[in-house]
């Protein structure tokens, strides 16, 4: 007997789950939204892919490429790029699914995160071949960052890996006018930069601030520094932000209200 609850009777509000590289999971009542997920997609799961790297999207070519007819919510690119090797159901965003209302927004990424995904395809010959799929290469897409809304209100805001020292200031002025005041933040750290998230983090005036880890087990893999979540984590609850870690394998459940 399954001990997974059955979803229309799933008995959290929200639950996080990091799967790994850059795939989350966000349970919930109702249908489940898998972000950059690398595989064990469900037939009603909704996937939102946030970038174009072969770990992002490999999981979701091969749901499309199976006939089983994924939800799927990316840039225009994507879209077309999956389109090609069979039926899914697409949204750019902003869209409304099962209760959900999600919006994206283009991201910068660090040039340390595009470095070492650079040197990992380089390295990787069968990674450059992730990238054919019926004759065509993955198209280049700018990464998003989104904001999922729950259907009680309760707001979520992923920025990828996007705040850094090197995010334009209007950028972040933008993204803080559109998108602060949410209840939950996600934030992916790149090493070398937590002294800029130290400083922005703050200014979204979110309940809960989550660090997370995107990009340490490509790093580790071509023996790149890699950095640590928890002095940050902890330098920011010194300044009275409820902070906390959330890396590869951690879960993070919260309660009905």
């Amino acid at each position: 007997m399954s001990l997974v609850p059955a979803r229309d009777a799933y008995p959290w509000r929200l639950r996080l789950v990091h799967e790994g590289l850059r795939a989350l999971t966000f349970e919930r009542p109702g249908r489940f939204l898998r972000v950059d997920p690398i595989g064990g997609i469900a037939p009603d799961d909704i996937i939102l892919l946030t970038g174009g790297w072969p770990e992002q999207v490999d999981a979701t070519v091969a749901a499309v490429r199976a006939g089983r007819r994924p939800t799927v919510i990316a840039a225009p690119e994507l879209l077309a790029y999956l389109g090609g090797m069979g039926a899914l159901d697409g949204f750019p965003g902003p869209v409304s699914l099962d209760g959900l209302t999600l919006e994206l927004a283009e991201a910068v990424e660090p040039r340390s995160g595009v470095a070492a995904r650079a040197a990992a395809a380089a390295l990787s010959p069968g990674r450059a071949l992730l990238r054919l799929g019926r004759g065509a290469k993955i198209p280049r897409s700018t990464p998003r960052c989104f904001r999922l809304t729950l259907p009680d209100g309760g707001a979520l805001v992923y920025l990828n890996t996007a705040l850094s020292a090197e995010a334009p200031a209007a950028w972040v002025d933008a993204m803080v006018a559109r998108w602060g005041g949410a209840e939950w933040l996600l934030v992916g750290m790149e090493p070398e930069q937590e002294a800029a998230i130290e400083q922005l983090v703050p200014r979204f005036g979110a309940k809960h601030v989550i660090l997370t880890d995107l990009v340490s087990e490509i790093r580790r893999g071509l023996r790149l520094p890699v950095g640590l979540l928890t002095p940050a984590a902890d330098r920011l609850v010194s300044r009275g932000v409820a902070a906390q870690v959330f890396v590869s394998g951690a879960g993070l459940r919260y309660e009905r209200v």
